[in-house]
Order: structure tokens, then sequence, then C-alpha cells
């Protein structure tokens, strides 16, 4: 009894001890997908497109801050020659300004003020005549300037425009970025599913294998009593060499492909992960004319080529501004002083007002002409490619669904050859036991199962990858 319980022991502590050597983990296709969008370099760099045009129209932005300006400086003139008839000998000048400007995009116009002080000292001859004469003068001003434009850059349309543009560019950056992405993580997908079926194919190669063995093994007790010839035998052998070879092949695409996916993951030992994956899945897509629909309205290539036509139609409007006449309302106003006591004449208490009308126009346009005409061109173009686009959509995503349609056809053809295979080694085996048929004949009946699995393996592969396609290109596979 004790020695009944030590092996019972013993036989429990090697199973858990298997188990947990041969202890795998599940991995869906969204957590495979996830993994890799953490990971992997692709998705961090598409970011900074982004990032990019968001700083340069942040850029423009500045054109509305207030500019600051100052100057200052000393200028000594000495008086030579015929001059030095009037007594003067030398003058020294004194300036010190300042001033700031902003320019208001709503409007288009620009107010600027400015601060002016200076003086003049003047050096005479030590001569008692010159002793009445004044010796300085200060003449200081502060102004304040506004200019609105009345035909080009009415309302700041030069200002705003490449504003705007770039928010464009910005929204054309996500979709493009987006696509990129999905492009990515549809290739990855389809490694997964290819990851998934090296499996399957694996567990089937293995049955396949077995049957095979199984067979020669009663080919060769056959031979021994003289039944078959060796040819037989033979057969058999080649069988199992060629379900064998069969085997490495298989074992071979799956560790170049688990290669490749540790890479792309960062996992180490992506094989003890079991991927989890509904190979023989199929899905309802819906008509053609279904799945068009939805393309051309959330199309990701279509919305970027639309956007390129809103560039360029604000382009044009560029063009058009710039070709305008320029008509613009200066008003200055300001007060100033004149007088050889700085006390007095920072007082300023004379007061300047001026409004001014500047008209300005180019003699032939030619230039911004073709620049509006230029741009007309390529609007057209692009609206032009836009239905090459989608007509060319509209034949592939047809092409998608009619090879689809077909291979779950021949899936269901498929599945009806396992069932009929299940149903033969039923009867086979029947015939068997009752001693009406060779046990060869049963094994027949299962490796034809195991061929017909194959087969609907192989297919099923065929058909996700071209679920993924489409998905893919009518942009409902990955979303960031």
């Amino acid at each position: 009894m004790r020695r009944f319980i030590l092996f019972a022991t013993l036989i429990v502590i090697a199973t858990t001890g298997l188990a947990q050597e041969t202890e795998t983990i599940q991995i869906t296709m969204d957590e495979f997908l996830e993994i890799i969008k953490d990971e992997h370099p692709l998705l961090k760099r598409v970011e900074f497109g982004e990032q990019i045009i968001e700083a340069e129209r942040e850029g423009l932005t500045g054109q509305e801050e207030w500019n600051i300006s100052a100057n200052g400086g000393v200028n000594r003139y000495s008086v030579t020659g015929t001059q030095q008839s009037s007594g003067m000998e030398n003058s020294t000048t004194f300036s010190l300004g300042g001033g700031a400007s902003r320019l208001f995009w709503n409007t288009g116009g620009m107010i600027s003020g400015d601060v002016t002080l200076s003086g003049l000292a003047l050096g005479y001859a030590d001569d008692p005549i010159y002793s009445s004469f004044d010796k300085s003068a200060w003449d200081n001003s502060i102004y304040v300037t506004y200019v609105q434009p009345l035909m080009k850059n009415f309302k700041g349309v030069l200002n705003r425009l490449p504003y705007e543009m770039k928010q464009i560019e910005i929204e054309q950056e996500k979709l493009e970025v987006t696509e990129t992405v999905e492009s990515f993580m549809a290739e990855n997908a389809t490694y997964f599913i290819e990851w998934v079926y090296y499996l399957a194919v694996s567990d089937i190669l293995d049955e396949r294998l077995e049957l095979a063995k199984e067979s020669l093994a009663q080919n060769r007790n056959k031979y021994s009593r003289n039944i078959i010839d060796e040819v037989d035998v033979l057969r058999a052998e080649s069988s199992v060499k060629s379900v064998e070879l069969s085997i490495s092949m298989n074992n071979a695409s799956l560790k170049s492909l688990l290669k490749k996916l540790e890479t792309i993951t960062g996992i180490e030992d992506l094989g003890s992960y079991i991927p989890v994956y509904d190979l023989y899945e199929t899905h309802q897509i819906g008509s053609v004319d279904e799945v068009y629909s939805r393309f051309e309205s959330e199309s990701r290539t279509l919305g970027s080529l639309n956007q390129s036509i809103d560039l360029l139609e604000m382009t044009r409007n560029l063009n058009k501004e710039n070709a305008k006449r320029d008509l613009s309302l200066t008003a200055r106003a300001g007060i100033k002083d004149y007088d050889g006591d700085f006390s007095d004449a920072i007082l300023m208490d004379k007061a300047d007002l001026s409004v001014n009308l500047v008209y300005d126009f180019p003699v032939g346009n030619k230039s911004a002409e073709a620049d509006i005409q230029r741009t007309e061109l390529l609007i057209m173009e692009l609206q032009a490619q836009i239905e090459e686009t989608k007509l060319e959509f509209n034949a592939t995503i047809s092409s998608l669904m009619s090879q689809i349609a077909d291979i779950e056809q021949i899936i269901e053809i498929n599945r009806q050859q396992i069932e009929l295979a299940k149903k033969q080694t039923k009867e086979e085996l029947v015939l068997y036991e009752r001693g009406q048929s060779d046990f060869s004949f049963v094994i027949q009946s299962r490796d034809s199962e195991e061929n017909a699995k194959l087969a609907l393996a192989q297919n099923a592969l065929s058909y996700q990858k071209l679920y993924l396609q489409l998905l893919s290109i009518i942009d409902e596979f990955y979303e960031i």
C-alpha cells in the first residue's frame, strides 16, 4: 500500500512538473497588435509629422504679437571751412526713441506707436557776439499710426489663410499617419494569422504522420505474411517520408515567422505563446454596393485628396488676394514740441493729425494671373484623380469580394468533404469490425479526412488574408 501511495505521489509530481514546463500563454490578435503599437519605432516616428506642422502653425501666430523697438545715439559734428563764418565750431545731436507695432488678423490692419526724444547742442566760438545765440534745441514727439488695407489683404486674408491651411495640413497628416499605421498593422495581422495557420497545419500533419506510420506497420505485417508485395511497403515508407518532409517544411516556415515576429514585438520567446484566432470563421460583409458606399464615405485616401483640393482652393484665394490692387487708409495722430528748453519741449502740447489714402497697383499682373490659372488646373487635375481613384478602388473591392465569395463556397465544400470522410471512416470501422474489410481502408479514410482538413486550413488562410486586405482598403481594420 505504501509503495502504491509513493508511486502515485511521484506520478502527480511528475505530471505537475511537466505541466509547468509546458505552460503556454494565450495571446489574441488585439493583444498582439497592441504590443506592436507600444514597441515598434514606426508608431513613434509617425507622431512627429503632426507635431512639426503644429509647431509651424503656432509660429504663424507670432505675427499678431507686439513688436517692440528702441534706438538711441550720439553724433558729434565739427564745423570746418566756410561754415565757421557763422561762429559755430561744432554740434552734437542726441536721440532716444522707441516704438511698438502689432498686426490684427481680423482686420488686416497695422497699428504702431513711436516716441522720439532728440536734442541738439551747438558750440560757438568764444566771442561775446555769439553769446545771445541758442546753445541747444529739443525736438520731441509721440505718434500713433494705423494702416488699414481696403482692397488687398482686407480683413487680414493674407495673414489668416496660411494659418488655416496649416490646420488642414494637420488633418491631412493625421489621415496619412492613420493610413500608414493601418497598413502596417494589417501586414502584421496577416503574420499573426499565418502563425495560427502553421500551428493548425502542424496538428494536421502530426495526425497524418501517425496514420502513415500506422499504415506502414500494417503493410509490413502483411508483407511478412506474404499478402502484399514489397513495393507496397516501399510506398508506405515513401508516404511516411513525404509527411515528415511536409512537417519539416512547415516547422521551418513557422520558425522563420516567429523570428520575424519576435523582432517586431520585442518578445524573446514567442514560441511559448499560443495565438488565439478562429481561422475558420467567416464574416458578414454585405453587398458590393454597401461596402463601396462605406468606403466612399469613410476613405482616408479620398479624404486626403479632398483636403488637397481645399489647400489648393486656399492657395488660389491667396493668389487672387495678392493680385488685388493695394488701397490703404493711413491715419496718424500725435503730439510734439520743439523748444530750446527741454522742460518746455517735453510737454509736447502741439497736436498733429493726418489721414491719407494710398493707391498702388502694378501695370500688368501676368505673374499673379499665371499662378491663379495654374492653381485652377491643379484643382481640376485632383478632381479627375479622385474620380480615377474611386474607379480603381471600386474595381479592387469588387474583385476582392468576388474572391472572398468564391473561397467561401470552396470552404463549404471542404467542410462537406470532411464530413463525408468522417462518415466513410465510421463505415470502414464497422466493416473492419465485422471482418469484411482490411484495417488499411480505415487508415486511408482517416488520411483522406486529414487531407480535407489541410485543404480547409489552406483555403481558410486565403480567406482571412483577403478579408483583412478588404478591411484595410476600406479603412475599417485599424484606428489609432
